[in-house]
This record gives structure tokens, sequence and C-alpha cells, in this order.
């Protein structure tokens, strides 16, 4: 590990070097007290300081989990006020073995981590430097001096979860070859056993770490597969599905049968697809899952997939969209009347906008009503109804109830058939905003989708007022980007002239992968959107029969449509993403 010394000539004491890369506060000018919508207010710091112990703790958690103020904004002013040095952990690797002499309990209570050891000294990373009862406990569980140095809070928390999650996960591979090199026969078949919530239990650890992995990681879905010989658990991770874990195959039926109790599914049932939910808690925050098992060639397969209650809290302005396109959506959600149409693949998002828009609208004097399949969120003040076709509670059902209800708003969870679009079309058609999604490559071929299924040209085009089609792309992990120079005949391809091509193509960036993105080079995802307005050019166009691409054309020529590809360009020259995502989140898409 190369380390660099930095001198405090504030402190007087000799102080150990410490990891690169070393940020410090250049005086106490910088030091965040003054009160400012970008700094932590002197009443708060002086609060903290007037704390100790759990109280202390509790009201920094409270301050961490705010929002009112980021992590590094509160670390520089710890750095600074107690004349530390600040690390990065992106800029070196720690060492397991250092990291496993402060028991994981008390990491995580304390919220530090141990980074290195230098003779008789350990360097410890803290997210409050000013806790002396952890600096104590610290020093007399590892019989050492203790060196402080500063950390952001939620790097801390991500470093004590990759790095003591490793430990577990090497227990957790011991279990699996004792299980695989024991007797396990007969247990398949004792579902008495998912019943014991037994910590020793091999299932419900299995099932245990599985769940908390994939929580680590950030995953959206957990796949839980079953073969002939082989069991394997995916965790997909920022839209990419990669192979995690290989649980003993002699423990498949019991994992399943365990996750299906705790969903609350029928563990007799094992020829039918089955549906449910779970909510748990992991590391002191309650998850909630949409389970779903479907029966396969040998056994059944599970997907967990981890229901974001993040999305609910997404503001509209931070989307993704751009100052026009978020214009053209806030407009016409505005309007009182009209279909307003969201497009796109599964998991591209539209949830997130989709309720992000209804966020907006749930007002007290509108009356809105959805109809979903499946309800993932439930908001309060939006009446919502989870589509059910086995008893004949369809999209189509619900909308005729609507409009007897006298709504104001609807949502649409999804238009499938004709008769839900011709309910749906007439509901914008007499007075009523109407939200809804498709499943369209992008938004002109919305347009003619709608006409295939049996929809007149006019009532498309005199009642839709926008068509949003959008992707997720993933972003670079901003610990890691760096500039990266582009192939000249990629940009072209892009649609770049050969003068643009060369101009741009030292202006983009590409992640070199780090431990904060699991050296993966991306952290996140971010949306691209192609927001398609019905203006009269459009309507006439849609009349006269165009195809998909002549109503692009025609649009970008009128409307200056930006379309999916441009929206992720965009944010490639700003450096949020790269050319393999653009190219591979906007494939098909030529302009």
């Amino acid at each position: 590990m190369s380390l660099k010394s930095e001198k405090n000539q504030n402190v007087k004491k000799k102080q150990i070097n410490t990891p690169a890369v070393v940020k410090s506060k250049d005086s106490k000018s910088s030091s965040g007290l003054q009160d400012s919508q970008h700094a932590l207010p002197k009443k708060d710091w002086s609060k903290v300081c007037a704390l100790s112990g759990n109280n202390r703790r509790e009201f920094l958690s409270s301050l961490f989990h705010s929002e009112q103020y980021s992590d590094k904004q509160i670390a520089d002013l710890m750095a600074d006020q107690y004349y530390l040095q600040k690390i990065d952990f992106s800029a070196f690797e720690l060492d397991p073995k250092i990291v496993q002499k402060i028991p994981k309990r008390i990491c995580e209570k304390y919220t530090l981590i141990p980074v290195m050891e230098v003779e008789d000294t350990i360097i410890v990373a803290f997210s409050d430097p000013g806790d002396i009862q952890a600096k104590d406990d610290v020093s007399l569980i590892t019989n050492a001096k203790i060196q402080m140095v500063v950390a952001e809070y939620n790097d801390v928390k991500k470093m004590i979860n990759q790095y003591h999650a490793s430990e577990s996960g090497g227990k957790m591979k011991n279990l699996f070859s004792v299980i695989e090199s024991s007797d396990m026969e007969g247990l398949q078949e004792d579902s008495n056993l998912v019943n014991k919530n037994i910590q020793n239990d091999p299932t419900v650890q299995s099932v245990d770490y599985i769940i908390k992995e994939g929580v680590r990681l950030d995953c959206s879905d957990i796949h839980i597969e079953v073969y002939e010989k082989k069991c394997r658990v995916r965790f997909r991770v920022d839209g990419h599905l990669s192979e995690a874990i290989n649980p003993p195959i002699s423990l498949a039926t019991s994992i399943a049968s365990r996750i299906k109790v705790m969903s609350q599914l029928d563990i007799s049932e094992k020829r039918l697809p089955q549906d449910g939910r779970l909510k748990i808690k992991v590391d002191g925050e309650v998850i909630n899952f949409r389970v779903s098992t479907v029966p396969v060639v040998s056994g059944e397969k599970i997907v967990l997939r981890i229901l974001d209650t993040s999305a609910l809290d997404t503001d509209i302005t931070s989307l993704g969209m751009n100052k026009n396109q978020l214009e053209l959506f806030q407009k016409y959600l505005k309007v009182n009347q009209g279909l307003i149409l969201l497009t796109g693949p599964t998991g591209s998002g539209k949830t997130t906008t989709i309720y992000s828009g209804l966020q907006v609208l749930n007002t007290p004097d509108k009356n809105l009503s959805t109809a979903e399949d499946p309800v993932e969120y439930k908001l309060h003040g939006i009446n919502q109804v989870q589509v059910n076709s086995k008893i004949g509670l369809t999209f189509a059902s619900v909308l005729r109830s609507f409009l007897r209800q006298d709504p104001d708003i609807i949502l649409v969870g999804e238009i499938r058939d004709l008769e839900t679009a011709n309910i749906a079309y007439r509901a914008a058609a007499t007075g009523h905003l109407v939200l809804s999604t498709l499943h369209t490559n992008d938004a002109p071929s919305t347009v003619t989708r709608l006409i295939d299924i049996g929809l007149p040209s006019y009532t498309v085009a005199e009642n839709t007022s926008i068509v949003v089609a959008q992707r997720l792309l993933r972003t670079l992990c901003s610990r890691c980007k760096v500039p990266h120079k582009l192939n000249i005949n990629v940009l072209k391809d892009l649609g770049f002239s050969e003068e643009e091509a060369k101009k741009s193509r030292n202006e983009v960036m590409k992640g070199m992968g780090c431990q904060y993105c699991n050296h993966t080079g991306y952290k996140g995802r971010i949306a691209v959107f192609e927001v398609l307005e019905v203006t009269p050019e459009l309507k006439t166009g849609i009349f006269n029969g165009l195809s998909p691409r002549e109503l692009k054309m025609l649009a970008i020529e009128k409307n200056n449509l930006q379309t999916l590809r441009k929206s992720a360009i965009e944010h490639m020259f700003n450096g949020v993403t790269s050319i393999d995502e653009v190219m591979h989140g906007t494939l098909g898409d030529d302009q």
C-alpha cells in the first residue's frame, strides 16, 4: 500500500502516515460553521459537541440520514474541527486481516473500520472522531494504540458490509461444504424444516445470507434457480445479471419452501406459479420484496424483486429529463384531460416516472384512482385497485367502475388490449386525465402500436397528449472514472460528422473499477428520455398513416424531438455514462 504523509501544523504530536488519497481542510474558515444551506449550522454543530454516548450517535445518525447535509460536508467539518486527515477508500485496498481486528458489531455500533496497522498502532477510519467512548472501546478490544482518520459515513458503512460480508460469505461456503459432504437424504421433503426459525438451521442461514447479500449489493432482483445437478443464485445489479452463489442442490427445495412460507404462499403447491410479498428487516432497515415462483423441470425458480421505496420520494425534477423534456411533462400533467403514455421495456424505470407524476397530481381537490397489476407501492391519498383477471377484475372492468366513481385522474397500469384502450381513450376524451404504459421501442412506435390493436387513427391523434419513452443506463462510478479517448469511427457510428468526431473524441469518461463499485466501473443508473408531444403536425401525420420512422423524422424536423440516443449522448458528454452504455441502451435508435 502506498502511503502519503501530511503534516498538520495545528497538531503537535507525531502522526503516522495514513493512506492516500487524503483530503484536508486549509483553515478554520472552511469549517462549515456558517449558517447556510451548504454547511452545518452552528446550532447543529453546538448540539453535536454538547452530546456524548448514544445520544450523540443518535443525533449524528439523524443528520446523516436527513439529506439536509451531505456526507462530504459533515466529514470535511469533522476533519477540520479535530485536525485529522480525511481518507478516500477508492484510493487503496483494505487488508481483510486488519479489518477483522475489530468485530463487526463494534464497527457497526460506532460506524468505524480499521484501515491499516503500523507497528503497535492501528489506523481507524471514524465517521465521528469526537466519540470518545468509541476510541476507548476500540483501544481496549485491540490492545493497541489507535490513530484516527475521518471518512464519510456511507463509505464506512459500505466498507463494513463489504469486508465483513466476505467473512460471512466464507462461513456460508464452509456451511455449504459440510452440507454437501453429509447425508442430506430426506431433507428436501421435510417441510417442517422451514417452519423452524433456528439460527443454525442450514436452510434459514442460506436464505438469510442470500437476501442480505442481495441487499448489500443494491441489487434489484434475486434469482434462485434449480437445475438437475446445480442450484445457483444470481443478482441483478444496475440492470446486469451475474452469478453470485451456488447453494448445494440438496438445499434447493427447502430454500424454496422457506421463502414460500415467509411470503405466505402455499408450500404444497409446486405445479403452478405463485406470487406473494415479503417484508423483512435487513441491517435495521425494513425491506419489501415481491416474490414470484414458477415451476421448472427440476423444481421451482424463485425471483425476489426488491421494491425500492425511494421511488415514492423521487422528485419529478430529478428523474433525469433535460429542461425541455421536463417542461413538456409538467405542462401536460397540469392539463385536465388527455392521455399521457409512458413506454419502455420492463425495468426501464416507468414506475418511478409515473409515480413521481402522481405525487405532483395527488392533491386534496383531485380524485385519483389507479388500476395496477401488481400494486407495488401503497400511496396515501390515491385509490389503488389490484387487477385480478382470475376473478374477472381486469383493467377494462376496473376502468368502467372508475368512470362511475367521479374521477379526475386515472392511472391504467398497462394498455394490453383493444377493450382497455377504448375505455382509456373514452375517459381521456370526456374530461379526464389518463396515464398509462405500453411496451414499445420508442415514442413514435407507441402511436402505430395503438392503431395496430384496433384504435382509430383519429382517436389516437386527438386524445394523446404526449408519449414518454425511457431507458435506464448505468452511471459511471464517481470514484474511479477517468478521461477516455474514443475512436473516431465509434462517434461516426453514432451519427457524428468527421469534424464533430475529432472535436469530441476526448470529452468522454470511462470507469476503471474500484472497491466502491465492486470493480465494475459503474455505480447506479440514470434514465434517458424521449418526450414526443402530439402537435398539430404530428396529428396530421398520424391521420395520413405515417410509419414510426416517418413520424420520428417529422417530430425531429418540426418539434426538435430529442431522441433516446441524443439524450444518452448528452449524458455521455456530461461524464455521467459511458459510450458502451449509450450503444447498448439505445440499440436500434439511430437518430
